[in-house]
């Protein structure tokens, strides 16, 4: 089958996904979303160049991502982030004309800490 018969006109292209920073045990989405709608899209998510739930799932993906795709995009849902969850993350989007990139840079910061002094 060619790509004329399947309805693809051109690969997908992915819209910027700007820097993101969230406060220590604060909720964050990212979303790697397509210009365009095209049939057959896949999706992928890289943290540090390492496919998060690839081929083995239960290793790859830590308990607090959650990876959610929609009609023309895929969103990376971070509950209750963490240090460890700072970083750059990628997201990749192919079909059978190509494929397409966007890399995003993650920022976690420390919750502030209020002290009590109590005098007696």
């Amino acid at each position: 089958m060619n790509c004329l018969e399947c309805g693809l006109s051109s690969p997908p292209r992915l819209k910027e996904i700007k820097t993101q920073s969230v406060t220590e045990g604060e909720k964050l989405v990212l979303k790697c979303e397509v210009v365009s709608d095209q049939p057959g899209l896949k999706f992928k998510w890289f943290k540090e160049d390492k496919e998060i739930g690839g081929k083995n799932k239960a290793e790859s993906k830590p308990v607090n991502i959650k990876i959610r795709k929609k009609k023309k995009s895929s969103e990376l849902h971070i509950t209750s982030a963490s240090d460890a969850d700072a970083g750059e993350y990628k997201c990749t989007v192919s079909n059978q004309l190509g494929n397409d990139s966007m890399r995003v840079n993650v920022t976690i910061t420390p919750r502030k800490k209020i002290y009590f002094i109590f005098f007696i």
